[in-house]
């Protein structure tokens, strides 16, 4: 029998939060895994790995993964783990109209700022206004990392810090810059 969990036994043993015999049952060999966010260098690997599994699972013709998804995957710290790196792949998979996956094919929460989710009706706005959102959301993905939002918008650093001036400060501190 294999179980996994990503709690402490002994610790819950130890406090009798878990039936001690049940523990040395399960128990013959431990192999403790960390968490993902402590091996964020095997995220490639299973990118990939989930990739090429869903891809053909789905029938689509998926290739790979954009680098400003890459860069947000390797700042988030995926409390879900693997499950969730693979949930939010099979997301984007189902999501990806062409052959790589892209921000806009994430699930809202990783490009969403905290606490904000997006209302889809940013059609209905003025084009100035859905340009702020996206710009928040950029920053917000990398974690309020000006120069990488700027990389990744497209736009000079320069022009971005003018921009960021325009927005609401209360917006900009959602977004965590």
């Amino acid at each position: 029998m294999v179980a996994a969990t990503n709690r402490d036994l002994r610790e819950m043993v130890d406090h009798k939060e878990f039936r001690e015999d049940l523990f040395y049952r399960l128990s013959m060999v431990e192999i403790r895994l960390p968490r993902l966010a402590e091996r964020k260098e095997d995220l490639p690997l299973l990118q990939r790995h989930f990739i090429e599994r869903m891809s053909a699972e789905y029938g689509k013709p998926i290739r790979g993964i954009a680098p400003r998804v890459q860069i947000l995957f390797a700042r988030y710290s995926w409390p879900g783990n693997v499950r969730e790196l693979e949930n939010v792949l099979a997301h984007a998979c189902m999501m990806c109209e062409g052959d790589i996956i892209d921000l806009p094919d994430l699930p809202e929460h990783l490009t969403a700022p905290a606490g904000q989710a997006t209302t889809g009706d940013e059609g209905l706005l003025p084009m100035a206004e859905v340009h702020k959102r996206h710009a928040l959301r950029v920053l917000a993905a990398v974690h309020g990392n000006k120069a990488e939002a700027a990389r990744i918008l497209g736009l000079h650093r320069a022009t971005l810090y003018r921009l960021i001036e325009e927005f609401d400060p209360e917006e900009v501190k959602a977004a965590g810059t």
